[in-house]
């Protein structure tokens, strides 16, 4: 396999969230996540799932809002949920070919 060649690619992949800039308001999310966790699932969606104007489908991105953020144990599992909504305007992208 050859060898990634990318600015983006580094060896230190990991990034601890609480290190990410904060991005929505945790108050506003429903669910039974504590408030660190759904602010932390809030950044990440903005650093990771949104990011900066220049990244690809950033206009649609932004249009993305976390309303709820579950956590539940599923026998010695756990499992979180979570929901979101998305504004759909004239301007957004038609994927439907």
């Amino acid at each position: 396999m050859p060898e990634l060649k990318s600015r983006r690619v580094s060896r230190n992949v990991w990034v601890d969230p609480a290190s990410l800039p904060k991005y929505g308001d945790a108050a506003d999310i429903q669910g039974n996540a504590p408030d660190y966790v759904k602010q932390l699932t809030s950044n990440t969606l903005g650093a990771y799932g949104v990011g900066d104007s220049d990244n690809f489908a950033y206009t649609v991105g932004i249009q993305i809002k976390l309303v709820e953020v579950n956590v539940d144990q599923k026998g010695d599992k756990w499992e979180v949920t979570t929901g979101a909504d998305v504004l759909v305007s004239k301007g957004a992208p038609n994927y439907v070919s």
